[in-house]
């Protein structure tokens, strides 16, 4: 069932809404189209990057990311798809490397490098970070930023945005008591 509006969809919705705006289809060898359907405004950037890791990850099913670098040229259409060319740079024995190109109306529009690695133990040297709150007990991030939205705009905010965002602190650096980390998430 497609949540509407006015409705605010389950936590399973907002996943498989999230997973159907950012998947991609095949259109021919190492090419791809993501439709877009966006409700307002401009094209999501977020959107674009997602659907290239996407296509990347469909020419592909060892290792996963470690690295990825972005590059977005030009503002995209909010409402048209966008076709993705990937590039088989790098098929080595740890590594693989693609470069995504993102075409919307015939401009290129946004350009990746992706590079993937197959999973293996590193150095591990951090501090362990205490237990997190529970994100039920926690305000939405609007109400923690103290900047509520009313009216349309909230349900249009609340409709689009699959992901139900709750954050304990308006800091992006939240610090315990004693100076150190706090885990938040």
């Amino acid at each position: 069932m497609e949540p509407t509006p006015m409705s605010k969809p389950t936590p399973d919705e907002g996943v498989q809404h999230l997973l159907r705006q950012i998947e991609v289809r095949p259109t021919d060898y190492d090419r791809f189209r993501g439709e877009v359907d966006q409700q307002e405004g401009r094209l999501f950037g977020g959107l674009v990057l997602a659907q290239s890791v996407m296509a990347a990850g469909h020419t592909t099913d060892r290792g996963s990311i470690h690295s990825l670098h972005a590059y977005f040229l030009r503002a995209g259409k909010p409402v048209e798809p966008i076709d993705y060319m990937v590039e088989r740079i790098r098929e080595g024995r740890n590594f693989l490397t693609r470069r995504v190109t993102a075409i919307q109306g015939g401009h290129t529009i946004f350009e990746s490098s992706i590079s993937f690695t197959m999973p293996e133990d590193g150095i591990s040297h951090q501090v362990t970070m205490p237990e997190a709150p529970s994100p039920e007990g926690q305000k939405s991030w609007w109400e923690t930023l103290g900047m509520p939205l009313s009216g349309e705009r909230q349900r249009r905010r609340r409709f689009n945005n699959p992901i139900d965002i709750r954050a304990g602190s308006a800091t992006a650096y939240p610090k315990g008591p004693d100076g150190l980390p706090r885990r938040m998430v």
